[in-house]
This record gives C-alpha cells, sequence and structure tokens, in this order.
C-alpha cells in the first residue's frame, strides 16, 4: 500500500491505471497528498519511488525536487591555521629552554595568593641572614680590632713601666749622689773652718 502511495504521489493516477491498479477515491488522493507533503525528505521520496522487480512502469521524478548536496556543508569550524602557527612558535620558543626554567616558568604562573607569600617570606628570610651575615663578619672585624688596639695599650703600658722604673733608678742614684755630695761639702767646710781656727 505505501508503494502504491508513492507511486500515486510521484506518477499520478494515470500511471497506476496504466500498471493495473484502480484510482482511488478523492479522500485518499489528499491524504496522499498530505502524505506527499510530510515526506518531504528526497531520501524518503527515493526510497518510495523504487519499483518492484516485477513493475516495469518507468516512473517520472517531478522537477521541482532537489537533490541532497555531494558533499554536505559542515557549520562546525575546522581548527584556523593561526591556532597550528601560535602552537609551533610556542613549541620552538619553548625549545632552547632548560627544564628547570620551564619548571620554574610554569611556577611562576601556577602560584597561589599562599604561594606568593611564602615566596615573599622565605626572600625576606634570606635577606635578613644576609644581613646577620655581614653583622656578624662587621664584628668579628671589629672584635679584631679591638683586640689589637687592646694589645697595643698593653704593649704601651709595659713600656710605660718600664720607663717609670728607669727614672725610679736614675731619681734613687741621683738621691744618692745627691747625697753624698753633700757629705763631701760638709767635710770640705769642716776642713776649712779648722784650717782658719788654727793660729799662725
Amino acid at each position: 500500500m505505501l508503494r502504491v502511495i508513492g507511486v500515486t504521489a510521484i506518477t499520478g493516477s494515470q500511471a497506476i491505471q496504466e500498471a493495473g491498479f484502480q484510482e482511488p477515491s478523492q479522500p485518499q488522493v489528499s491524504n496522499t497528498a498530505d502524505t506527499a507533503g510530510r515526506m518531504s525528505s528526497p531520501a524518503e521520496i527515493e526510497l518510495l519511488a523504487l519499483p518492484s522487480a516485477a513493475e516495469d512502469t518507468p516512473i517520472a521524478v517531478p522537477a521541482n525536487v532537489t537533490s541532497p548536496p555531494a558533499h554536505p556543508v559542515s557549520l562546525v569550524p575546522g581548527p584556523s591555521n593561526s591556532g597550528t602557527i601560535q602552537g609551533e612558535r610556542l613549541s620552538v620558543s619553548a625549545g632552547p629552554s632548560t627544564p628547570r626554567h620551564r619548571h620554574l616558568s610554569q611556577r611562576r604562573l601556577r602560584q597561589t595568593p599562599f604561594d606568593r607569600a611564602t615566596s615573599e617570606f622565605v626572600a625576606i628570610e634570606e635577606n635578613r641572614l644576609r644581613f646577620e651575615r655581614e653583622r656578624d663578619v662587621r664584628q668579628h672585624e671589629l672584635e679584631t680590632e679591638r683586640l689589637q688596639i687592646e694589645a697595643r695599650r698593653l704593649q704601651l703600658d709595659r713600656e710605660r713601666v718600664r720607663v717609670e722604673e728607669v727614672r725610679t733608678r736614675v731619681e734613687a742614684d741621683l738621691r744618692d749622689y745627691i747625697q753624698e755630695l753633700n757629705l763631701k761639702i760638709t767635710a770640705l767646710m769642716s776642713l776649712l773652718e779648722t784650717r782658719d781656727l788654727r793660729p799662725n
């Protein structure tokens, strides 16, 4: 029945009469027209229009039926060449870099606020340790200079003590000499007085 309806929709009632079938009534024609209107797909028309092996009646295809395009146009855009070129540039630019540099760049790109705060804290700690090392070195240098100055002061104190000892010894010698000289002067004066008192 579907084959007859399809043939009726495509070839008309005269072709059906020539094939040995009776023309259906008017309501069936309207239903056939409705069915043909619903079957607007070219593939369905071609399926319904295929005759059996026993039928030799030629089938005329209406001129207003358009054949499906050989190559359906795809609405999905293909990959652009710019993306490929950009990917090649990225691969070429990233080629000479070492794995460590790539790891550091990826790590910088993936840093979270906590990572950034941790990095800043580590940098501050490194600067603090560096300043402490410099301060320790400077303190060691100052301590060395202080010890050198202290050693020089002790040396000067020893020299001062030695000079003081020499001065004390010289003063003692000078006192002894003066005392001896006074004794000699006293003896000489006594001798002169004794000579003056002696009668002529």
